[in-house]
């Protein structure tokens, strides 16, 4: 009658028939142990994670701009004579930030302005192209050494002079900075309330 022996190993039990096979017997080769506890055998490795490269070049992000950066109220004092109010426009309009929306600066000049110089800068402003250009080229613009003069004008009346207000101009472009003189004619009339506010661009 046919004799089996029962092996059991650590990873399987090996069940081996002695009948019908010549003597030795031979003996299934025992299934290899995966279990990283088995003495003598080292963990299996995981393969390295393929490795992260950046972007060749990473997108700009700008910061979200909902308005107009805040100006104070203007003081009264600032529309008491005509080369006061022009500075005070100046200053303003000379300024652009790229991570502004487009115009902006017109928006902050018309504080000084009236409502048909204010107009007509909107229309003459930066171009939706002007903007994509300025943030790509990261450009800001602010003005120092502000002057403004009253000149003989046949325009001249109780309430309305030319004025020409200049300065220096400070152009910064990818972290590049350079500087260039500004100039604008202007007219400046008085309203009814006796405040002085820079009106539309003149010819010399």
């Amino acid at each position: 009658m046919p004799t089996a022996w029962v092996t059991v190993g650590t990873a399987a039990a090996v069940v081996i028939v002695a009948a019908g096979c010549a003597r030795p017997c031979p003996i299934p080769a025992a299934p290899v142990a995966t279990d990283s506890s088995v003495p003598g055998q080292s963990p299996p490795q995981a393969p390295p994670a393929p490795a992260t490269l950046p972007p060749p070049t990473a997108p700009v992000t700008l910061p979200r701009v909902t308005a107009p950066a805040s100006l104070p109220y203007p003081a009264r004092e600032l529309f008491a004579d005509p080369v006061t109010v022009a500075r005070a426009w100046m200053a303003q309009w000379c300024a652009t930030d790229y991570r502004e929306q487009r115009r902006w600066n017109v928006q902050r000049a018309a504080a000084f302005q009236t409502s048909a110089a204010a107009a007509a800068d909107l229309a003459a402003g930066d171009t939706p192209d002007d903007l994509a250009r300025a943030r790509e080229q990261r450009r800001s613009r602010w003005c120092d050494e502000v002057s403004a003069v009253t000149i003989p004008s046949p325009r001249t009346s109780p309430t309305a002079v030319v004025v020409v207000v200049t300065a220096i101009r400070t152009e910064v472009v990818s972290g590049v900075a350079s500087s260039a003189p500004v100039r604008s004619a202007r007219r400046v009339v008085r309203d009814g309330a006796g405040r002085w506010l820079v009106d539309v661009a003149v010819a010399r």
